[in-house]
């Protein structure tokens, strides 16, 4: 694919998007420019570690949410792509005996947004942290292998239930050795965006731009953010300016 996209004068730069874990935080990190069957062990080894952490994550969470006084399923197992904090909050919620809790507990019925807050929230009785790996791991692991890793979006919450990273955080992250800053990006307001790149230039670090395109519906287009094409990228072996 690659030798006939440069053909037409399309350069390909192999890119994942890795979850990781940061103190109390979730962040993205866009690893770009890497050999993809290196990749491929690095992250087959990843995928291990999380599953077997995602197993003692629920068994925390059951053991939690029962003493919490609700009724929890004791066959319920994690899924491969849901945090288990999601798997266990839905199966929690929807259960009727649950419900009669909530309300005899709280005198009216919680909303899903509301049971997180009360009760998973950080600091709350059924708290779990996300199972997934550190951000060092990340570094240690695909350093030499990716030529670059860069921070995706740093300051738009991976979710709503996520706190977002202050400046000290990014700051932090990059001195651990993370390359380069998503700059531009759809949710990003434009005086941030106007700030990250002056960071990024300061730094001397590297800066890149896009639709975070998911193929949902809805997604912004690919090279686009809100209304505008992304202006520039710079990675490692490369230098482009649309």
């Amino acid at each position: 694919m690659r030798r006939c996209l440069e053909r037409r004068q399309v350069t390909l730069i192999p890119g994942v998007e890795l979850t990781a874990l940061y103190q109390w935080h979730e962040v993205h990190i866009l690893a770009f420019d890497f050999v993809p069957t290196a990749m491929h062990e690095i992250l087959k080894k990843r995928e291990h570690i999380v599953a077997l952490a995602k197993r003692r994550e629920m068994n925390t969470a059951r053991r939690l949410f029962a003493r919490a006084g609700f009724v929890v399923d004791d066959r319920l197992q994690p899924l491969p792509n849901e945090p288990v904090g999601l798997t266990i909050a839905r199966n929690v919620y929807v259960n009727q005996q649950n419900q009669a809790y909530l309300r005899a507990r709280h005198g009216r019925r919680l909303s899903p947004t509301e049971f997180f807050t009360e009760y998973q929230a950080f600091d709350k009785p059924c708290y779990t942290r996300r199972s997934g790996v550190s951000v060092q791991w990340i570094i240690r692991h695909l350093r030499g292998t990716a030529a670059d890793l860069i921070i995706a979006h740093p300051f738009v919450a991976v979710s709503v239930f996520v706190p977002r990273l202050g400046w000290q955080d990014l700051e932090r992250l990059i001195d651990m050795g993370l390359t380069g800053v998503e700059v531009f990006h759809n949710k990003t307001p434009a005086g941030t965006v106007r700030s990250l790149l002056k960071m990024a230039r300061q730094r001397r670090i590297h800066y890149t731009g896009g639709s975070d395109f998911h193929g949902r519906r809805g997604d912004v287009p690919l090279g686009f953010y809100g209304r505008s094409r992304v202006p520039s990228y710079k990675l490692t072996n490369f230098s482009h300016a649309l």
